[in-house]
């Protein structure tokens, strides 16, 4: 289940919502976004100035109207039934969540206190994680340098003490910046348990007022039992464990409630209570989730996916693999319309192992079909990086117009040398029509599908599709699209009886924030000299998420010494000056239409920067071979030096 703007209406309609009016909702989710840009890039693209406080108490106002919301129906977010059956009320709490997210990421974090700030970091986190907005969460955590150094000191307390443990712990949940995270969890919980009898006697020994030892207790019973619950959520995210996790961690988590009750501390019983609900979705999120497909799934995981340092999946691929049943034996043909980035490679492998299992015992095979021949290159590699630790084989066949005599070989007499082809549509069409491969083929992947409504690729395409139909009646199908509106008619051409479609086009969800615009220089006082600026007017931002003021200075300055007239009608220089400053934040494209370009911007960047750039292997690597292969003098060695890079299509 994934939110709708049907969903997100109807939250509009929720008391706590509409009783603060439409403007004031509206006024604070504009300051929201307008405060996002100038957190997260404010310093690259230059805004109106710092918000107002006003501004930040109208963002939590509304903030609060919406978590208000979302804690009417807490009872069915725990429940898992109630979200899957989609309840209303689970959805208006799961997209009030959404909407406070966008106001609470927002807000500055208040760093004077530990658990005050732990409790801000968790529940953003739980508000993400109940929107299926996680992947925006770990943002937010990088680029409010959030870690578990981070944390503010504590007074050294036993109490103390455990919260600043706990909030390393979760901090590493939160983010799983790969295998150390996840196992220094465990370590730390360890670590809390060899000195709990010392640092128990010494926290009660302080105080002879028994009503405050007895508060203290019960809050020590609570954190003992969220310790707990973290531990068993940790370990259930690195090794699948057996038996309920969700039994075990409602059980800690209902218990150290229950302990926050009974020490009169409210505010810590609802941060208690999101967090089990942000466990339940961490939980349920887990590729374990998927290990029920079988011991060939669970290999996948424990081999391919973890050594890659993915513990998730991303919400479309939870709702396509466990929600909407993207690996249903039953279904013949499956098309899956999801968006860019939403992890469809991931689904294509899940099924592929799933295809050349059921077709183990007659020897199948699978296709998967790419319309490029840089991307069946690029394909194959990824396939042989990701299946090979499964012992599959994967091979390509080039784009010529006919079979070679290696690819002849390769299909006829030694046919059982490959597990899958990977080929463009035309030399998989020749393969097939040629009836050189006897044996049976178990599925056929096709990726970038959308081509079937290209005027040219599409009647290759459906030739293709057609052909399978006829030839390998036993094949089934999985296509991968970004978007088409007929994506039911595609399924059901395919396999009138058991066709399916899996798509997210009218859920919320996207892979992050995006902004497309135009950047425009800016002549200086008097239209000459060298003091010129570059403006970005946005044009198009992620509805519902994002909005800009009306234009933005990119950087506080020229991006190169240069003259106003030199540049102002200069393509390539205006979008290198903009990458240029852009990339302080991360990696910056600059595409430009000639090889001559290419090198021309490169140099401009390397001129106008003084110095080299942090030393990294990989790259010095990557030096001493072109240094051995082309000359210790390769223009391209200096560049790099600098972290500037020249694509290997102008080489």
């Amino acid at each position: 289940m994934t939110i709708t703007q049907d969903d997100l209406q109807r939250l509009r309609e929720h008391w706590a919502v509409r009783a603060l009016g439409s403007d004031v909702v509206s006024n604070a989710s504009t300051a929201a976004q307008e405060a996002l840009v100038r957190n997260t890039i404010g310093q690259y693209l230059v805004a109106s100035g710092p918000g107002t406080e006003a501004e930040r108490r109208l963002i939590s106002r509304v903030a609060v109207a919406y978590e208000v919301a979302a804690s009417e129906s807490l009872p069915q977010l725990l429940s898992s039934a109630g979200r899957q059956g989609g309840e209303v009320s689970a959805l208006i709490a799961e997209s009030a969540a959404h909407e406070a997210f966008s106001l609470r990421r927002s807000l500055p974090l208040d760093q004077t206190r530990l658990d005050t700030y732990i409790q801000q970091i968790l529940m953003l986190g739980s508000l993400a994680y109940c929107s299926d907005r996680w992947a925006e969460f770990r943002s937010w955590l990088r680029d409010h340098g959030i870690t578990p150094e981070s944390l503010p000191a504590h007074n050294g307390q036993w109490d103390q003490q455990l919260l600043g443990v706990l909030g390393e712990t979760w901090i590493r949940l939160l983010r799983k910046q790969g295998w150390d995270d996840l196992a220094r969890i465990p370590e730390l919980i360890l670590g809390l348990r060899e000195l709990q009898q010392q640092r128990e006697e010494e926290f009660f020994a302080r105080t002879i007022d028994s009503y405050e030892a007895k508060t203290d207790a019960w809050r020590l019973v609570a954190l003992y039992h969220w310790a707990k619950a973290t531990e068993v959520l940790a370990l259930y995210s690195m090794q699948g464990t057996t038996g309920n996790v969700f039994t075990e961690m409602d059980f800690h988590f209902e218990r150290a409630i229950e302990a926050a009750i009974d020490a009169g501390d409210p505010s810590f019983e609802v941060v208690l209570t999101w967090v089990q609900i942000l466990s339940r979705k961490m939980a349920s999120g887990s590729l374990w989730a998927a290990a029920r497909f079988g011991t060939e799934a669970r290999r996948y995981i424990e081999s391919a996916l973890r050594d890659r340092g993915i513990f998730e999946f991303l919400p479309p691929q939870r709702v396509a693999l466990l929600e909407q049943g993207f690996l249903d034996p039953a279904a013949a043909a499956v098309v899956v319309d999801l968006p860019t980035s939403a992890g469809k490679t991931t689904l294509a492998e899940f099924k592929i192992i799933q295809a050349l299992n059921q077709f183990d015992q007659e020897d199948g095979w699978v296709a998967y079909v790419a319309p490029t021949r840089a991307l069946v290159s690029q394909i194959t590699r990824r396939l042989r990086t990701n299946l090979g630790i499964l012992n599959l084989r994967v091979e390509q066949l080039s784009a010529a117009v006919d079979i070679d005599e290696i690819e002849a070989d390769l299909v006829g007499s030694d046919q059982n040398s490959f597990d899958i082809l990977v080929a463009t549509p035309e030399k998989l069409h020749l393969l097939i029509r040629s009836g050189r491969l006897t044996r049976p083929l178990a599925l056929i992947v096709l990726d970038e599908a959308h081509n079937i409504e290209d005027q040219d690729r599409g009647v290759r395409i459906e030739l293709l599709l057609a052909t399978i139909k006829l030839d390998c009646p036993e094949a089934n199908f999985l296509l991968l699209m970004p978007f088409v509106p007929n994506a039911n008619d595609l399924a059901r051409w395919l396999s009138p009886s058991s066709g399916k479609s899996i798509s997210l086009s009218t859920s919320s969800w996207q892979p992050n924030d995006r902004v497309i615009g135009l950047v425009k220089p800016i002549a200086p006082a008097g239209g000459r000299g060298r003091d010129w600026r570059l403006e970005f007017k946005p044009l198009v931002t992620s509805s519902h998420t994002l909005t800009f003021p009306s234009s933005l200075g990119i950087g506080d300055g020229p991006a190169f010494d240069e003259t106003f007239s030199s540049i102002k009608n200069n393509l390539g220089m205006l979008a290198t000056g903009a990458a240029k400053v852009l990339s302080e934040r991360g990696t910056s494209i600059v595409v430009v239409s000639t090889i001559d370009s290419a090198w021309n911007m490169a140099r401009k960047v390397a001129d106008s920067i003084d110095g080299p750039g942090e030393r990294d292997d990989d790259i010095e690597l990557v030096k001493r071979f072109l240094a051995t292969e082309y000359s210790p003098q390769f223009e391209l060695i200096s560049f790099l030096g600098k972290r500037i890079g020249v694509h290997h299509g102008a080489l």
